[in-house]
């Protein structure tokens, strides 16, 4: 059986073509023989110091002189106060300098609460992180008056929040005791006795109630959350409390305390440094690569500063790949790929890719970090644009690579992201992605399996996003409070059994976090084949193992559907998507499209629709031989942004095979492309070109 679309030139048309194949009772032995025993107990602990030979802290550091030296300690040891009062009156710098100037006045200028709620995370994250601008404006300032400001404005702050108790919210506490750590630090010298005695008291108690079995919050980050930026942030106040106190005479500190700190963030970040992906990506989304990237480079600044790691923390391949971000970057620079808990516009952290052009003579990091801080002046993002570490970080002298010249497709091979685009300059550029690999990264997954699972990942695998010059056509999931298999352009199960009354998706999801029963896992998201020339780009996704699916009528009462996904792009941009799924018992399919479409309405062959800022026309074709029930709703995606999105599900009752096929082409695609879909192939034909590709 064979289905034919046609695209026309300069607009958008989508077509969702359902082949219904017929149910095919005889696939039920080829499809159940390649399931294994699946594990129904609760995984093991993963005794990860035995499996990693971890090894003792003495063997990963040796501490420098530096580290029981005079103060400041945090940061000046590799940049001299001298230099950085020097980038203060420097030009280039101004930017950073007039922003470190305008928040620690505002800071200084604020009087503190007299008490705040310490089960919240902010705005205590604020108060913590207001410490620094202060401290370092008061160290470069030369004005007398306003010196005279910033520190009254730190002693003020310092004062009040060694009232206010312990915040109870792991984030809170370490942002709390880096504030703390670091004005004690850097103005160790200048704040009044009373007030620095007290602040080192408050930052014992905070560090050793990070570290208290009573602190459940922060305990399940720093048992074996190695990729997740709570461990990072929590294990980083452990090593700048212990920095900054080394060596304290006449203090209340136990003898060794704060070795016992530093030893355990070694020993953390040494496996943190053994599960990072090497190509740079990140599992928690951009979002949150930006969030944790700035404890992980506190920490490792400090182990190179202070003392003699055996290997770098720095000098690794993650974090030379880091500025790779920049080929996530979505047309005319409005914001980044959405995958994970993540949104587009996230263009704060723009100082830490001026560290990585600083460090590694990054051209395409020093890039980055301009389209991220010239995005943030131009959105006027909430968060801070010029951070007060790029006095520290920013080297005028790396160049910037030119956007023009960069690939327009990127893979990263270990978390399984793909991007690929046709222009980095045209207005109407389209960019195509999406993500097919294991739901850790092959990295994690090689050496924890499943027992090292991430909540802000989402059961998305094989989800594709379309983004057409500014307008995001298919737009990306967004940050999810709940971990849902419909927050996404994939195919879904009628439940059965214990899972009736659901949708079924991917194993993970269903929650507010990722990791639900991950032990149910058959086999991870692969991309089983490439197929690339100069006409097209395609990839063939297998997603059969992430579907646990409960059915009585079967042997083993529990199966895996087979679920094949095809993606090929065409070099002008029109990208086709087609799904095959098989059961070995009838089951009900839904097929949902989420589109960021202004109006949708059901007509006869299917969905016509206009989406965009132009109002572009466009269509999705039902053109099953048995029609699949249609409708449209618009719908609010459980995000924290509560996004709402225009809906058109295809379902279909009782089928064992089907084919879904959608293809989406853009301004300056070619005309008169032919899609045909068959069991075991599809074929399209763009003008005199025919381009045969397989589902298996």
């Amino acid at each position: 059986m064979r289905k034919f679309v046609t695209l026309g030139m300069l607009f958008v048309a989508m077509l969702v073509g359902v082949i219904w194949l017929g149910q095919h009772q005889a696939n039920l032995s080829q499809l159940t023989s390649n399931i294994g025993a699946i594990a129904q107990s609760k995984p093991a602990k993963f005794d990860y110091k035995t499996r990693l030979g971890l090894p003792a802290a003495s063997q990963i550091y040796q501490p420098k002189p530096a580290l029981s030296g005079p103060h400041p300690r945090y940061l000046f040891p590799g940049t001299p106060l001298s230099q950085v009062k020097q980038h203060a009156k420097d030009a280039r710098y101004a930017a950073y300098w007039q922003s470190v100037v305008e928040k620690a006045t505002k800071f200084a200028q604020t009087p503190p609460p007299e008490a705040v709620n310490l089960d919240a995370e902010d705005p205590l994250r604020g108060y913590g992180n207001q410490l620094a601008w202060m401290a370092l404006a008061y160290l470069c300032e030369d004005a007398p008056a306003s010196k005279q400001l910033y520190l009254q404005g730190t002693v003020r702050w310092l004062n009040a929040m060694t009232t206010w108790g312990l915040p109870r919210q792991d984030l809170a506490l370490s942002t709390f005791i880096f504030g703390v750590a670091t004005a004690y630090d850097w103005l160790y010298d200048d704040l009044p006795k009373q007030t620095r005695q007290s602040a080192r008291q408050y930052l014992i108690e905070m560090t050793r109630f990070m570290r208290s079995p009573e602190n459940k919050g922060a305990a399940q980050w720093r048992e074996a959350q190695f990729t997740a930026n709570h461990n990072w942030w929590n294990y980083a106040a452990l090593a700048i409390s212990a920095a900054v106190l080394w060596g304290e005479q006449d203090s209340p500190l136990t003898a060794g305390e704060p070795k016992v700190w530093l030893d355990e963030a070694m020993q953390n970040f040494w496996v943190v440094r053994t599960t990072l992906p090497a190509d740079g990506s990140s599992v928690e989304g951009f979002l949150y690569q930006s969030y944790g990237d700035r404890p992980y480079l506190e920490f490792a600044t400090l182990a190179e500063q202070l003392t003699r790691p055996a290997s770098s923390f720095l000098e690794i391949e993650a974090l030379k790949n880091r500025s790779t971000r920049l080929y996530a970057l979505l047309p005319n620079n409005t914001g980044f790929l959405t995958y994970a808990d993540s949104r587009p516009r996230v263009f704060s952290g723009a100082y830490i890719f001026r560290y990585y052009a600083a460090r590694f003579r990054d051209r395409e990091a020093q890039l980055l970090a301009q389209i991220m801080e010239d995005a943030g002046q131009r959105y006027k993002i909430k968060e801070v644009t010029f951070d007060w570490h790029g006095l520290f970080w920013f080297d005028p002298s790396v160049p910037q690579a030119k956007l023009e010249q960069q690939p327009l497709s990127y893979h990263w091979p270990d978390l399984g992201l793909y991007a690929i685009r046709n222009s980095w300059t045209k207005p109407n550029a389209n960019l195509f992605s999406f993500k097919c690999g294991p739901v850790m990264g092959k990295t994690v997954t090689e050496t924890w399996g499943i027992h090292l699972p991430n909540g802000h990942i989402q059961p998305d695998q094989g989800n594709f996003s379309f983004n057409w010059g500014s307008d995001a056509v298919i737009p990306g999931a967004g940050y999810a409070r709940k971990k849902l298999p419909s927050n996404h352009n994939l195919v879904v199960f009628e439940g059965r059994a214990e899972q009736a009354g659901k949708l079924v998706g991917q194993v993970g999801g269903g929650g507010a976090w990722f990791g639900s029963r991950l032990n149910r896992l058959q086999r991870q998201a692969t991309v089983l084949k490439v197929d690339q020339n100069s006409g097209y780009t395609s990839y063939l996704c297998d997603l059969s193992g992430l579907y646990w699916l409960q059915d009585e009528r079967v042997p083993k009462q529990q199966f895996y559907p087979n679920y094949h996904r095809r993606i090929t792009y065409l070099p002008k941009g029109a990208v086709v998507v087609v799904d095959r799924v098989q059961t070995p018992v009838p089951r009900t399919f839904t097929f949902r499209l989420l589109t960021s479409a202004q109006s949708m309405a059901v007509q006869e062959n299917g969905f016509q629709m206009t989406i965009g800022r132009t109002q572009l026309p466009a269509r999705i074709n039902d053109f099953s031989p048995q029609p699949s029930s249609r409708s449209v709703a618009a719908e609010k995606i459980p995000t924290w942004d509560n996004q709402e999105r225009r809906v058109a599900s295809l379902t279909a009752t009782d089928r064992t095979q089907a084919i879904f096929a959608v293809v989406l082409g853009v301004e300056g695609s070619e005309a008169g492309i032919q899609v045909t879909a068959k069991q075991n192939q599809i074929t399209i034909r763009d003008r005199d070109r025919t381009i045969n590709l397989p589902m298996d």
